[in-house]
């Protein structure tokens, strides 16, 4: 592969094609280097998306059959989910050029998880707790039979009144008081449970909107770019020229002692409009699963083993979403960035004079994700995550 015939360098200043003659005649090389995206330009590290694939399918397959044994893991999950995205959007000011970093299509799967903790919870134990009690009606058994059984039009229970906090109905009067504790204490987590779940639902909502209307503001910005460095990007360097004749130049971060050059944001636009159209349908799959829960019988089975009364599509959407992260991470690592190729000149300043060498560019993999993921998730951290030369 040869130079771009008489093509001059188009930095500031111009660098005349006569000005390298010489350095190309001699086919200096500068090495090999890998092409990393710079702060908030990479996917999740495909590594911990396959470990979070590997930890929630699991619990998703219990929270089908016994969903009251996951509610602790499930709040830990929606809360580790919602800090990270929280996280992301105050470091890198849902910039578009770092959707990658804040997209919030990974949220559909613990928003599904707490409409379900949720709304079973009230079934189950709403009529023990005074506040509920006054907003729905009094549940009943539901029947064996039927698909439809809306929560608020159930009859009182003809076998007796609901239990309310701190009633007993208990045989042995010795024991009264230690059973109205308990039961006192179970009502309490019980509310401390609800009061969390409607939280973190709320709270996802609100992620997933604003994250929305950020990616449709991203996807009209003009001109978007994403920077991109490698350690052969030397301090001396002045421009990048790949085998098609682009030409990039080159500005030095003497902080982290890497050049980078700046590159048309292929990838990021791509991925918002994978934003626009996933959340917008994530958002409307959650609320089909929260009517869903509402309306559907609690004993109501498909096949006479599994319950209807599941969020059947946020859990599996979350999965899906979370193996599309996966695959395009894999692929992120795996590949140099759309427009430019292996094969590069890397023009320098030698003295007075200017030359340019060949060198060859590998894929960041999974090392470059993990830099560039972690910097635009940390980035707000400042000092305590860079250093002090940050």
């Amino acid at each position: 592969m040869s130079w771009c015939p008489s093509q001059d360098i188009t930095t500031t200043p111009i660098i005349s094609y006569q000005n390298i003659t010489l350095s190309l005649a001699k086919n200096l090389t500068c090495g090999t280097g890998y092409l990393r995206s710079d702060v908030g330009g990479s996917l999740p590290p495909w590594i911990l998306t396959a470990f979070a694939i590997v930890l929630q399918l699991p619990v998703v397959i219990v929270r089908i059959a016994r969903w009251d044994k996951t509610q602790l893991i499930c709040l830990f999950m929606s809360v580790l989910e919602a800090g990270i995205i929280t996280q992301a959007y105050i470091s890198t000011h849902l910039t578009p050029n770092k959707v990658l970093v804040w997209s919030p299509i990974s949220l559909v799967l613990p928003a599904g998880a707490m409409i379900q903790q949720l709304v079973l919870l009230v079934e189950m134990h709403g009529s023990q707790i005074p506040l509920l009690r006054r907003i729905i009606v009094k549940r009943t058994e539901p029947s064996d039979s039927g698909f439809w059984n809306p929560l608020w039009f159930r009859r009182k229970s003809s076998s007796g009144p609901d239990l309310e906090l701190g009633d007993v109905h208990a045989p042995d009067e010795g024991n009264e008081h230690q059973t109205s504790s308990s039961t006192n204490t179970r009502v309490r987590w019980t509310l401390v449970i609800m009061v969390l779940s409607l939280f973190l639902l709320v709270w996802f909502t609100v992620l997933e909107t604003r994250g929305l209307v950020a990616a449709v503001h991203g996807l009209n910005v003009d001109h978007l770019e994403v920077s991109w460095c490698s350690p052969i990007f030397t301090t001396f360097s002045l421009a990048v020229l790949d085998g098609n004749c682009n030409q990039y130049e080159i500005t030095q971060d003497f902080k982290k002692g890497i050049g980078c050059i700046k590159m048309q944001a292929t990838e990021q636009r791509q991925w918002l409009r994978a934003t626009i159209v996933l959340t917008s349908l994530f958002l409307s799959i959650q609320l089909l699963d929260l009517v869903t829960m509402l309306l559907v019988n609690s004993k109501y089975r498909v096949m006479k083993a599994v319950k209807m009364k599941r969020p059947w599509f946020s859990m599996i959407s979350g999965i899906l979403s979370l193996v599309v992260i996966l695959i395009f991470g894999i692929v992120e690592a795996s590949n140099l960035p759309t427009g430019i190729t292996e094969r590069v000149w890397v023009v320098m300043k030698v003295g007075d004079d200017v030359a340019a060498c060949t060198g060859n560019l590998t894929p960041a993999g999974l090392r470059g994700a993990v830099i560039g993921w972690t910097d635009g998730l940390l980035n707000s951290w400042g000092a305590a995550y860079f250093g002090a030369s940050a």
